[in-house]
Parts: structure tokens; C-alpha cells; sequence
């Protein structure tokens, strides 16, 4: 009786184990087995909320799932004007996932980017963007580089 306890206690933490649930995973899962509702190959893709100043993000492939609120960008660059048409930000990533309920982006694969008028440089191999915020992070554990062009 206690042998079956046992294997049965065994039986279910497996179980639980290889059911655990990671988001990104998921949609990694997700994207190997559905086609994207539009797949588009060199090709600029618009972020926006409605402001005059949009982010044109120029893609080698960008697949859309309208059903996952996500955009994933492979190998891009990215530029954003002001009202003037200078550039206020430019920059480029390996891969991007892009929410587009909240234009939040997380960008990995060797990111680069430059805020101008000052010419402040950023890279990491990983950043998030939070677009509420206008925040850009690191994850934890990796080294973000900043250097000023113009000093």
C-alpha cells in the first residue's frame, strides 16, 4: 500500500511539473504551430497609439497574430520623427515581440539604440520598452552599455 502511495505521489508531480505554464514558451509553441494572420517580408511596420510621432519599424520578416495581440520582428531597424522630421530615435534588434493592445515591446538579439538630439547611445543584448512609462529596462544579469556621441 504504501509502495502505491508512493508511485501514485510520483505519478501526479510529474504530471504537474510537465504542465507547468511559461507565457513565453506559449507563444513560442503557439508560432511553430499557426500561421500568423499576415506575414510580411521586408516590409516597415507602423507603432503607433494614435500619436503624431509613430515608430516605423523596418522588418526582414513581421508576422501579425491578431488573436495573441502580438507582432514578432526579425532582424530590423527602427527610426521615430518629430514634428520637424528629424530623428529622434533610431536603432536596430535581432528579434522583437511587440503587444499591440499596449505597443510594449521586449527586444533581444544584439539591440542597439540612439536618442538624439543628444546622441545618447544605448546597446544589450536584451531590453524591454514599456510604452505607458516611455521607459526602456534591462533584464537582470546583463550588461547595458551607454555612451554621449556627442562628448
Amino acid at each position: 500500500m504504501k509502495s502505491i502511495s508512493i508511485v501514485l505521489i510520483l505519478i501526479i508531480s510529474l504530471f504537474s511539473y510537465s504542465c507547468s505554464v511559461d507565457n513565453e514558451g506559449v507563444i513560442s509553441d503557439i508560432r511553430s504551430t499557426i500561421y500568423p494572420d499576415i506575414e510580411l517580408q521586408q516590409a516597415t511596420y507602423q507603432v503607433s497609439r494614435g500619436d503624431k510621432n509613430p515608430l516605423f519599424v523596418n522588418g526582414e520578416i513581421i508576422e501579425i497574430y491578431k488573436d495573441l495581440n502580438k507582432t514578432f520582428v526579425t532582424n530590423a531597424s527602427f527610426v521615430q520623427y518629430n514634428n520637424n522630421k528629424e530623428i529622434m530615435l533610431k536603432g536596430s534588434f535581432g528579434e522583437a515581440h511587440i503587444n499591440t493592445l499596449t505597443n510594449d515591446i521586449e527586444l533581444q538579439n544584439s539591440v542597439s539604440i540612439t536618442i538624439f538630439p543628444d546622441e545618447l547611445h544605448i546597446e544589450g543584448s536584451s531590453m524591454s520598452y514599456n510604452s505607458d512609462r516611455n521607459i526602456v529596462t534591462g533584464k537582470d544579469n546583463e550588461v547595458i552599455t551607454l555612451s554621449n556621441k556627442k562628448r
